[in-house]
């Protein structure tokens, strides 16, 4: 959370962006299409978690 990250997304809130917010999901935009918004009330930006970002630590 920060400046224009107000609120995260609960457990029974998670979900793919795909699912939560279809609109913001272009079809060539492979990123949106995988990705995991984590946050919830938020001024014009979202926090999202990518899937496919991994690290010699794990997932970043």
């Amino acid at each position: 959370m920060g400046p224009f990250v107000w609120t995260m997304r609960t457990t029974a809130d998670v979900g793919w962006l795909r699912d939560i917010e279809p609109e913001l999901c272009d079809a060539g935009d492979e990123l949106m299409a995988r990705a995991l918004p984590v946050s919830a009330d938020a001024d014009a930006c979202y926090g999202i978690l990518d899937p496919a970002d991994i690290s010699d630590n794990g997932p970043t």
